[in-house]
């Protein structure tokens, strides 16, 4: 017989039970980063093309002159996932028909005001749905914490009166 028995761990499920949960929770901290990326990515993506909707619409305005024999040729921008397409097509100015090239130039600079118009809509909208998306997780971690305080306050409470009941009971036996 041994004298000093090895003591015996009371749950021996809690130390992996800890262990998955920190596992899941590293798992879940891993994807919730990803997506933040993702998001991060197509934001970047969508202030590039606003950027260049803009300077082609500034240069447009600035090319726009009647002694121009040219402009500039256009260029495609696509979207890193295809999700938004944005075509400013190529231009031809001939000698002879000015007054269509005029026309193809207010129609492409109606066109790129529109692309821009259509992408400040989609930044607003993604704002709006991320500033929902914070308040919503501020009020989460909010009523936790209240929810924790109630306890903390009623746990002080039943101590408090369980310390006045007996003092009461000392007194009175």
């Amino acid at each position: 017989m041994d004298p000093n028995p090895a003591p015996s761990s009371p749950n021996p499920w809690l130390a992996r039970a800890v262990v998955i949960l920190l596992c899941a929770q590293l798992g879940m901290s891993w994807v919730q980063g990803r997506l933040l990326h993702r998001q991060h990515q197509d934001l970047v993506e969508l202030r590039g093309e606003m950027q260049y909707l803009t300077d082609s619409i500034e240069q447009g305005s600035a090319e726009a002159g009647p002694d121009e024999t040219s402009l500039a040729p256009a260029r495609q921008h696509r979207h890193h996932r295809g999700r938004h397409l944005v075509r400013v097509s190529h231009i031809g100015i001939q000698e002879d028909g000015t007054e269509q090239a005029t026309k193809d130039l207010d129609a492409a600079k109606a066109s790129a005001q529109k692309a821009v118009k259509d992408a400040r809509k989609v930044q607003g909208q993604l704002s709006i749905e991320e500033n929902a998306r914070k308040a919503e997780e501020k009020a989460k971690v909010k009523a936790i914490e209240n929810s924790g305080t109630k306890w903390i306050f009623a746990s002080i409470g039943v101590g408090l009166l369980a310390l006045v009941v007996r003092a009461w009971l000392r007194r009175r036996g």
